[in-house]
């Protein structure tokens, strides 16, 4: 699913009568949950990651060729999320958005991301959300 072409089952409107066409289109639509699922658990993994290479080593020039650890992390993280992007809105996982703003020093865009997931729950938002904000 690297390319837009395997997507388009997914742009297709399925006609009642065909059940060929749904039930493609149906087999697709759970193939795209599954990669956006995985994108999303790859994205905090390497979120979580980066904080943790910035907490581990003290701020240093960047090496000749082109960054450390830490800078490495980054540019995974912001890989994963530009291929999640592809498949899902922003808005459609803004706790994500809000660790990858974190991570990049974005403080003030992670705590609108953050306030904007907790404003769509209907329910009471989690203690562990409501520490994050």
């Amino acid at each position: 699913l690297r390319h837009r072409a395997q997507a388009a089952p997914l742009a297709m409107a399925a006609d009642a009568d065909d059940s060929l066409l749904s039930a493609d289109k149906d087999a697709a639509t759970e193939l795209k949950e599954a990669l956006v699922s995985a994108l999303r658990t790859k994205a905090f993994s390497l979120a979580d990651l980066a904080k943790l290479d910035a907490q581990a080593a003290p701020p240093a020039p960047p090496a000749a060729d082109g960054g450390g650890g830490s800078a490495n992390a980054l540019r995974e993280l912001d890989g994963a999320m530009r291929a999640l992007h592809l498949w899902a809105p922003p808005t459609e996982h803004a706790k994500l958005s809000a660790a990858w703003h974190g991570v990049h020093g974005r403080h003030a865009l992670a705590l609108a991301a953050l306030d904007e997931a907790l404003g769509k729950e209907k329910s009471a938002p989690a203690k562990a959300d409501v520490e994050a904000k």
